[in-house]
């Protein structure tokens, strides 16, 4: 097993395009929770390129293993 840390970066044009992804990736539909979402991202987008990117910094571990009889 190795332990692996990496950025999950998602890049956007503008707020409007982030929210909707964020809506989309959490499901949902309705209106209720944009404010929170467009507060959320103000603090967390940072500007790049003329539009916006999202860092997300992750750990993952990759496990394997032989398959019996295998090489």
């Amino acid at each position: 097993m190795n332990i692996i840390e990496y950025n999950f970066d998602q890049p956007f044009d503008d707020l409007d395009e982030a929210v909707d992804f964020w809506k989309e990736y959490l499901g949902l539909e309705t209106v209720e929770f944009d404010n929170f979402l467009y507060d959320f991202l103000v603090k967390r987008l940072k500007k790049r390129d003329g539009g916006y990117i999202f860092v997300d910094h992750k750990k993952s571990a990759i496990i394997w293993w032989k398959e019996e009889g295998a090489l």
